[in-house]
């Protein structure tokens, strides 16, 4: 069962000190999904905030990558990456539900820890699946029942890892972790994190 931990809105919500904070290094996630990644014409990033997985895709040569997140503060860093990466890089200032996939097939759409504040992140999971090239990748990280609410990290949907299971029987291998540590928020909190880690392949 969905459940949604506040009513609070991506977009009501400053990521900007959190952008600032965090390294400026490649989510584990877009690492762990890269060697599944078997085309390289076009990548989509869903709630690319800092630039950090865009910048992996853009080493990689991938000739079209679309970029997706609400927050100025992740236009501004979209910026940078595209003065240095003009080629096939766009940046879309808008929600994952706003987003429009086009109709050029996807080779790997990655999105950590950003679908869990959609409310429509079912209907964008069937999308994507859609979307995707055949041997295409989907990588995502989705929010567990126990994860702990706090300050900017609370206004989000979780699932149940039977739940979750459902949601990505569409694709044709599905590899699924879950992780439960408590480890400091980019303030300083020591935070209950519960979250499950998934790549797909199409």
């Amino acid at each position: 069962m969905n459940t949604a931990h506040s009513n609070l809105a991506t977009a009501e919500v400053d990521w900007g000190p959190y952008y600032d904070a965090i390294l400026d290094h490649p989510s584990t996630l877009a690492r762990l999904a890269l060697p599944r990644v078997t085309r390289w014409k076009r990548a989509v990033d869903l709630g690319s905030g800092k630039q950090n997985d865009a910048r992996l895709m853009s080493a990689m040569r991938f000739e079209k990558i679309d970029s997706v997140d609400l927050s100025a503060k992740s236009e501004a860093y979209a910026g940078e990456l595209m003065r240095a990466s003009p080629r096939g890089f766009r940046f879309h200032r808008q929600s994952l539900s706003e987003y429009d996939f086009g109709t050029e097939p996807i080779d790997w759409v990655n999105s950590n820890f950003a679908l869990p504040y959609d409310p429509n992140f079912r209907d964008i999971i069937e999308r994507i699946r859609r979307k995707l090239c055949y041997g295409g990748v989907f990588s995502a990280t989705f929010l567990g029942p126990k994860d702990e609410p706090y300050r900017m990290h609370s206004g989000f949907h979780t699932v149940s890892l039977e739940e979750l299971q459902r949601l990505l029987a569409g694709f044709g291998i599905s590899e699924v972790t879950e992780h439960s540590p408590t480890s400091p928020f980019f303030d300083g909190y020591t935070k209950q994190w519960h979250y499950f880690r998934a790549i797909c392949i199409k």
